[in-house]
C-alpha cells in the first residue's frame, strides 16, 4: 500500500490520456496529491500537437474539464509545439482556449506566449520545450509580462537537477511557481532530440 504523505499534497500534475474511466480510476484516487491535469486540445478542434493529442471530441474534453473543476483540480491546456508553420494557428489556439476555459495554458515559445499575453485572460506556464536554463533567459521572458500572467515555469532540462539554480530562481522570482518535469522521455542532451521533435511535428505525431 502507498503510505500517505502530506508533503506531496497538491504537488503533482498528470496528463489526461482520453480514457473514459480516467477520472474515477486515476484522478479521484489520487485527488489530494493532484494540483492539475493537463491535456492538449482534441484533434477535432483543428489544432495538432507533436507531443500529445487526445483523439476525443471537444464536448467530452469539456465535460472532463468540468469534472476537474468540481473536484477543485486545475485544468492545464498544453500547447507544446516544436514548430508552427501556419500563422493562422493562433486563432485556433485562442478559440480552443475560449471553448475549454483552462485554468492555465502552457506555452512553448514567444510566438504563442506573446499572443496569449495580448489576450490577457489566462494564467500562463512556460513549457519545458522553451528550455530556459538561465536567470537571464527567464528574466527576458518575464519582462514581456508586466501584468504577471506568467504564473509558473517548467525548469529547463539542463537545470532540473541543479539545486543552486532552483534556489536562485526562487530568490529572484518568489511568486513564480516552479515545476520539475519527472517524466522526461529524452536522454539528457540527446543529439537526436531536436531532429526527433521536428520530425514528430511535421507528421503530427
Amino acid at each position: 500500500a502507498i503510505k500517505d504523505n502530506r508533503k506531496y499534497y497538491r504537488k503533482f500534475s498528470i496528463g489526461y490520456n482520453g480514457s473514459a474511466d480516467f477520472f474515477p480510476s486515476v484522478v479521484l484516487p489520487f485527488k489530494k496529491y493532484l494540483s492539475s491535469v493537463y491535456s492538449s486540445p482534441a484533434t477535432p478542434l483543428g489544432v495538432s500537437s507533436a507531443r500529445f493529442t487526445p483523439n476525443i471530441s471537444p464536448a467530452r474534453l469539456l465535460r472532463f474539464r468540468n469534472k476537474l473543476k468540481s473536484a477543485g483540480i486545475a485544468f492545464n491546456l498544453v500547447y507544446n509545439f516544436d514548430g508552427i508553420s501556419d500563422t493562422g494557428v493562433l486563432r485556433r489556439l485562442a478559440e480552443a482556449a475560449a471553448r475549454l476555459e483552462p485554468d492555465e495554458i502552457t506555452v512553448n515559445g514567444t510566438f504563442v506566449l506573446d499572443a496569449f499575453l495580448r489576450i490577457g485572460r489566462y494564467k500562463l506556464n512556460i513549457s519545458v520545450i522553451n528550455d530556459i536554463n538561465s536567470l537571464n533567459q527567464l528574466g527576458q521572458l518575464l519582462e514581456r509580462d508586466p501584468r504577471g500572467l506568467i504564473a509558473s515555469y517548467n525548469i529547463g532540462r539542463r537545470k532540473t537537477f541543479d539545486p543552486l539554480y532552483i534556489a536562485s530562481v526562487r530568490k529572484l522570482f518568489p511568486r513564480l511557481n516552479l515545476k520539475l518535469l519527472v517524466n522526461e522521455g529524452c536522454v539528457f542532451e540527446c543529439p537526436d532530440q531536436n531532429f526527433h521533435s521536428c520530425t514528430m511535428t511535421m507528421t503530427h505525431g
